[in-house]
């Protein structure tokens, strides 16, 4: 049993990477790309936009084993982050929010939490790529803290980062309209 576990392991990538972006090569990917080769570990690259995830349906028949149903290429996806030590994001915030392959991503996550969390004291990495609308640097500063210092403090999932985020693009957003 010890030598099938280790050799999981050592045959799994130690980083699944993720990226959103769906322009080939693009900034974010690259970007993403370099925070993966930057670790020194061994890694995998998956773009969504090569592959089918869907949004969440809200069946809930991911509740009674933590695996959803939903016919696409997430089963596949949710096993390799199974394996993997570390997630790093990739994604891009086209309109002020994060593009919608990320965003079903995250939503698919939610139907690994529910019996047991299974992603429970693994590392993530959000690399975040896009227009940020506010102009004044300490304005920036005063958001990036407002964000980020509660979600460090706290260790919040990574869904919920991304939420904190998106919400704070979108007051900030509505503050300039």
């Amino acid at each position: 049993m010890k030598l099938y576990f280790l050799t999981q392991i050592l045959m799994s990538p130690i980083i699944l990477g993720v990226s959103g972006s769906p322009v080939p090569n693009s900034n974010t990917d690259r970007a993403f790309k370099g925070v993966l080769e930057a670790s020194g570990l061994d890694s995998e690259f998956v773009k969504l936009s090569d592959i089918q995830v869907k949004s969440c349906q809200a069946c809930k028949q991911c509740v009674p084993h933590n695996v959803c149903q939903v016919d696409d290429d997430f089963p596949a996806l949710a096993q390799k982050l199974k394996e993997a030590q570390a997630l790093v994001i990739g994604t891009y915030c086209p309109y002020g929010m994060i593009d919608a392959y990320t965003k079903a991503f995250l939503e698919r996550l939610w139907s690994m939490r529910h019996v047991n969390n299974l992603n429970r004291g693994k590392l993530a990495v959000v690399v975040v790529n896009g227009i940020f609308p506010i102009t004044n640097n300490q304005k920036r500063r005063d958001f990036l803290f407002r964000v980020l210092k509660p979600a460090y403090t706290r260790k919040l999932p990574v869904h919920q980062i991304a939420a904190a985020i998106e919400r704070e693009l979108r007051m900030e957003r509505m503050e300039h309209d």
